[in-house]
């Protein structure tokens, strides 16, 4: 089965061409809205967002500041997410992690887990695993549509 993504402020960096190899591998092709680039806002997130039926979604958790220059992060997202789009609230979240945000997410992911997010830390990419592991558990979150 193929899983149709859409992908909300990838990272700009080597670590976007290899989650996506990854995720390619695993059944999932990723699409990459231009309006959902580099700082946008939780607000033109939602936006997108509203109406759409992605299989899942790829939100990276790396802390940033967005155009309007508000701190945020990939897990306040999807809470917001979460709590405002129900049509996505079962929609299962791959999260990378940089290993520059990993003291900051788990952190975080101790105090909250949202339902359906997993994460990928980029020290993991390499294991044969992880795609064993991805397939799995889209196939057990899938929302057929």
């Amino acid at each position: 089965m193929t899983y149709k993504a859409i992908a909300v402020r990838p990272y700009p960096n080597p670590l976007r061409a290899r989650v996506f190899a990854l995720l390619s591998e695993a059944g999932v092709e990723v699409e990459v809205p231009p309006e959902l680039e580099g700082a946008a806002t939780n607000d033109e997130v939602m936006a997108y967002l509203r109406g759409r039926r992605p299989d899942l979604l790829l939100v990276p958790y790396h802390a940033l500041r967005d155009r309007q220059a508000e701190r945020t992060s990939g897990l306040e997202l999807i809470q917001r997410l979460r709590a405002e789009l129900p049509e996505l609230r079962r929609v299962p979240v791959v999260m990378p992690v940089s290993i520059y945000g990993r003291l900051a997410f788990d952190a975080v992911w101790r105090q909250r887990q949202p339902d359906a997010v997993f994460p990928m830390f980029e020290g993991d990419l390499e294991d044969s695993a992880l795609v064993t592991a991805l397939r799995q558990a889209l196939r057990e979150h899938h929302v057929v549509r």
